[in-house]
């Protein structure tokens, strides 16, 4: 680095800390007409744009400093910071930030970082019901994290709580229709620890957690927190019923499918209504398809898999 780029640079940092944005962006400009490839330069005028409400010429200063450096972590922070008052537009796009900021939070001094990011990450997922990206690995561990910190944060308490009943759906599907589906003996005893977790007082607690949050006019939620928290009560219950005696369940069975097709989304009650609407709750159709397999009701079984398809 030069002496005029250098001076120019500290400069525009006293301009930044003394929150005159226009006087540091324009000795920026003339940094990087110098050098248009400054590390230092770009970051800080994505900086200057976010504060003066440049949005899309803040993104572009971000996205070519990270293109030069895509290991240091200053203009991904930029990034982030600037991306999160406009989430809606740049939802998708935040969760990769996330992604990648985690990587740089690994260290203990970065545990509020971390948490923060997380934290923000699970909301994205959940408000916008967005995919899983691949490489979003141990988003159990990740609630947990977060939990343990914010202990009553509901996008986390739903994340988690869905995570568990999919994973005992997925696990529990050739347990629930048939043993003589397993490769192997040790599939049965994988879906017992799944049942003993569900069955947690830590998935208990959750579960009051999200139901406490509901009531608070404050709290910030999504719009499938309420249909998260049946299920999750719901699928707790079925695991309970999985150790009694099939004449003893069955009534329990009954309960279920009548407490499922009571279940409201988006203002519709029931899961046939939800069906005709067009509406989809993955968790809470494969629930209600094996709870009435358990009953034997097979062409209602059908029923529902069928039209799911096409929603």
């Amino acid at each position: 680095m030069n002496n005029e780029v250098e001076s120019k640079l500290k400069d525009a940092v006293e301009f930044y800390q003394q929150s005159d944005f226009v006087s540091c962006r324009e000795l920026l400009g003339r940094v990087l007409a110098i050098d248009r490839k400054n590390y230092n330069a770009l970051v800080l005028n994505g900086s200057c744009c976010d504060h003066l409400g440049l949005e899309n010429i803040g993104v572009d200063y971000f996205l070519r400093a990270i293109q030069l450096e895509p290991d240091t972590v200053c203009a991904w922070q930029g990034l982030f910071q600037l991306g999160k008052k406009y989430p809606d537009r740049y939802c998708e796009s935040l969760v990769c930030v996330c992604m990648r900021l985690l990587q740089f939070y690994k260290s203990p001094e970065f545990a509020e970082k971390k948490t923060s990011c997380g934290r923000f990450l699970i909301e994205l997922l959940i408000r916008y019901r967005l995919e899983l990206p691949d490489g979003l690995h141990n988003l159990h561990e990740l609630c947990r994290s977060v939990l343990k910190s914010l202990p009553s944060d509901s996008f986390a308490l739903e994340l988690s709580i869905r995570l568990k009943a999919e994973i005992f759906l997925v696990t529990g599907l050739p347990r629930l229709v048939s043993p003589t589906l397993l490769n192997s003996p040790l599939e049965g005893i994988g879906f017992t620890k799944v049942v003993d977790e569900l069955l947690s007082s830590e998935t208990s607690v959750q579960l009051k957690n999200l139901g406490d949050s509901m009531k608070c006019p404050d709290e910030r939620g999504s719009q499938t927190a309420a249909v998260t928290f049946q299920l999750g009560t719901i699928i707790v219950a079925a695991g309970q019923l999985l150790s009694k005696s099939s004449e003893n369940a069955r009534v329990g069975w009954q309960s279920l499918l009548e407490q499922i097709d009571i279940v409201e989304l988006n203002g519709c009650r029931g899961l046939s209504n939800w069906l005709q609407q067009g509406y989809m709750d993955l968790h809470v159709t494969c629930l209600h398809a094996l709870v009435a397999y358990q009953l034997h009701l097979f062409d209602h079984c059908e029923m529902v898999l069928s039209k799911s398809k096409w929603t």
